[in-house]
C-alpha cells in the first residue's frame, strides 16, 4: 500500500493534511506525520530545524545546577539567620525570673464537716433524710455534697447524694441539707462528706431589713429587703431560711433571691421566700442567712481572717398570720397597708320565699357601708340555725369581685329552710381599694320591663306556673379601655322595697371598645309580691 503523501508548511512546521505538530524521521529529509500517517520529503533548512525539535521532545530537559557561588550565598544567610538573633538575645538579655505558683493548701479534713440533727420525714407521698450540715473547718467552705449510702441487711441498694441550698459556709455556719431515700426497703445507711474546698468568692456588703416570717394563705413566707451597702455589683443575693418548732428540731426551708439581679452599690430590692414544711407544728423560731458572693480576682489562697457568721436567729418567732388571702411582697411590706374592715359589710335579714314548686329559698342584701373604699372579693360564711341545730344552706352565686361604696347586691341561700332563728357571718379578710377603685367604668341602665308568666312540668306530671320579669337594658364603657365579661346582679323590689326576685348572670356581650354600647336582656323569676323597681350591680374583666 503506497503511503499517502503530504507537505509541510514550512513557517508553523506542521502537517498540511491534519495540522498536527509531530513527526517521526525515516529517512534522510523524509518524515511521517505521527497523526495522519502522511509521508513528506523536505529540504535541508526545513529537515535541520525539524531534527532540533524532535530531539527537543525526546530527551528530557536538564535539572538546573547551582553553582559554586549560589551555594556559598545560600550558606551565608542561613548563618546569618541564626546568628543574628542569637546575638541579639545575647546582647539584651537580662537574667531571668521565675513565677512561682502558691503553695497549694493542705486539704481540709471532711470530718469536720458535721452532720447532725439527722432525721427521716415523709413529705409528699416521700420520704426524706433532713439534716443539718455545720462547719467546724474553722475555714470558709463551699458548701459539699453529701452521699447517703442504703442497704437492706448486707445487700447495697442504689446510693443518694443531695446538697445544701446554701453556697458557702463560714466557720461555725450551718445549712440545711435533704437527700431522697430509694423506693426499696432498707434497713440502714451511712452518711459520707465529700472533700470540702476553701471557698474563694469574696462577700459582699449586703444587708436585710424590714425582715418578717408571715403564715399567709396557708403558707409560711419571709419577707423583707435587701440593701447593697458595698461599691461594687453584688449578684445573686440568696436567702436561706430554717425554721424550727417548740421542741427545737428542723419543720421547715426555704430558699430565695432579691427581687433584682444584680443589686447596684446602695440600691435596694425585695425579697419573698416561700418555705416547704417538713413536719406539722407550730413555728417557735427560725434562721435566715443572707448570702452575696462575687468571684474573687485574685488566683492566690483566700486569706485567714475572721468572718462574723450571716445567720440570723429569731425568737421567738412571732409570725404575722393573714390567712384566706394571698397578699403580694409589696403589700406585706408597705406599713400603711391595711385590709377591708369586715365591719363595714352588713347583710340584712334573709328573706324566706318559695319557688315555682314550693321549695324554700332565702333572699337577703350585702351592702358595703364604707364611704372610702371599694372592698376586693369579699367572702362570706352564712350559717344558719334552727336553735343549736345548724341548717344545710349554700350560696347560689358568688359575689362580685368589687363591692363599691353604697352598693346592694342579692345574695341566694338554697337548702332545706324550713325556718330558721338565726344568722351567724363570718366574713372573710378581704383587700381594699382607694375610689375610683378598680372596676372599668360602664354605665349600666334598664331601658324596659315586661311582666310575664311562664308554665313548666315537674317529673312530666305536675304541672306549674310562674312569674318573671324580662328586663331590657343596655351597657355603654365610659372607660378609656376594651372592656369585655360583663356581669350583673339583678334584683326585683316591691313596694315595700323587699326583695321578691334575684339573678346573677354573665352577659353575652362583644367585648366593648370606649364609648360603645350593647343591649342586653335577663329573665328574674318573682318570687314575691309584684316588683316596683328593679336594681342592677355589674363587674367586668377578668373571671
Amino acid at each position: 500500500m503506497t503511503p499517502k503523501q503530504t507537505t509541510i508548511n514550512t513557517v508553523t512546521l506542521t502537517c498540511s493534511t491534519c495540522g498536527s505538530a509531530q513527526f517521526t524521521k525515516l529517512d534522510t529529509n523524509e518524515y511521517r506525520c505521527s497523526h495522519c500517517h502522511a509521508v513528506t520529503l523536505v529540504e535541508d533548512n526545513v529537515a535541520q530545524r525539524l531534527e532540533k525539535i524532535l530531539r527537543g521532545m525526546q530527551q528530557p530537559a536538564a535539572k538546573p545546577q547551582l553553582g559554586p557561588r549560589a551555594i556559598a550565598a545560600v550558606a551565608v544567610a542561613v548563618a546569618a539567620v541564626i546568628a543574628v538573633p542569637l546575638v541579639a538575645s545575647l546582647l539584651g538579655s537580662k537574667p531571668s525570673t521565675t513565677i512561682r505558683q502558691p503553695p497549694a493548701p493542705p486539704p481540709i479534713d471532711a470530718s469536720l464537716v458535721k452532720l447532725t440533727d439527722v432525721q427521716e420525714i415523709r413529705v409528699r407521698d416521700r420520704t426524706q433524710l433532713v439534716m443539718i450540715m455545720r462547719n467546724e473547718t474553722g475555714k470558709k467552705i463551699d458548701v459539699p455534697r453529701v452521699t447517703a449510702s442504703f442497704f437492706q441487711g448486707e445487700l447495697s441498694l442504689p446510693s443518694n447524694s443531695g446538697s445544701a441550698p446554701a453556697r458557702s459556709l463560714q466557720p461555725g455556719e450551718y445549712t440545711p441539707v435533704t437527700i431522697s431515700t430509694p423506693s426499696q426497703a432498707y434497713s440502714r445507711y451511712t452518711l459520707q462528706v465529700s472533700q470540702p474546698r476553701l471557698a474563694r468568692d469574696r462577700n459582699n456588703d449586703v444587708a436585710a431589713s424590714k425582715v418578717q416570717l408571715v403564715r399567709n394563705d396557708g403558707a409560711y413566707r419571709l419577707v423583707g429587703l435587701l440593701k447593697n451597702n458595698g461599691t461594687d455589683e453584688a449578684n445573686s443575693s440568696q436567702i436561706t431560711v430554717m425554721l424550727y418548732g417548740e421542741d427545737g428540731k428542723l419543720i421547715g426551708t426555704g430558699n430565695g433571691y432579691g427581687a433584682a439581679s444584680p443589686l447596684a452599690p446602695d440600691a435596694l430590692t425585695s425579697f419573698d421566700v416561700r418555705c416547704e414544711m417538713l413536719a406539722e407544728g407550730q413555728v417557735a423560731s427560725y434562721d435566715y442567712m443572707v448570702q452575696s458572693e462575687n468571684p474573687a480576682t485574685a488566683l492566690a489562697a483566700p486569706k485567714e481572717e475572721a468572718l462574723p457568721s450571716r445567720i440570723v436567729r429569731v425568737s421567738p418567732a412571732d409570725p404575722r398570720v393573714i390567712e384566706h388571702v394571698r397578699l403580694t411582697t409589696e403589700e406585706l411590706l408597705d406599713p400603711g397597708f391595711a385590709l377591708f374592715d369586715a365591719s363595714a359589710l352588713k347583710l340584712s335579714a334573709p328573706r324566706r320565699l318559695l319557688d315555682e314548686i314550693e321549695r324554700p329559698v332565702m333572699y337577703a342584701e350585702l351592702v358595703n357601708t364604707s364611704d372610702q373604699y371599694v372592698v376586693l372579693s369579699p367572702k362570706a360564711d352564712i350559717s344558719l340555725f334552727d336553735g343549736s341545730r345548724r341548717l344545710d344552706v349554700r350560696q347560689a352565686w358568688s359575689l362580685p369581685a368589687r363591692l363599691y361604696p353604697g352598693e346592694r347586691v342579692p345574695v341566694a341561700l338554697t337548702g332545706r329552710i324550713d325556718r330558721y332563728s338565726e344568722v351567724k357571718t363570718d366574713w372573710l379578710p378581704a383587700k381594699r381599694a382607694a375610689l375610683p377603685g378598680p372596676r372599668p367604668k360602664l354605665a349600666v341602665t334598664v331601658e324596659n320591663t315586661e311582666a310575664q308568666v311562664g308554665t313548666g312540668t315537674l317529673n312530666f306530671t305536675y304541672r306549674f306556673r310562674y312569674k318573671y320579669v324580662t328586663v331590657h337594658g343596655r351597657v355603654r364603657n365610659d372607660s378609656q379601655a376594651e372592656v369585655e365579661n360583663v356581669r350583673v346582679w339583678v334584683s326585683l323590689y316591691d313596694a315595700q322595697d323587699k326583695l321578691s326576685g334575684a339573678v346573677f348572670q354573665e352577659l353575652r356581650l362583644p367585648k366593648l371598645k370606649p364609648d360603645e354600647s350593647a343591649p342586653f336582656q335577663v329573665d328574674v323569676k318573682q318570687y314575691g309580691g309584684n316588683f316596683a323597681r328593679v336594681g342592677v350591680v355589674y363587674d367586668a374583666g377578668p373571671r
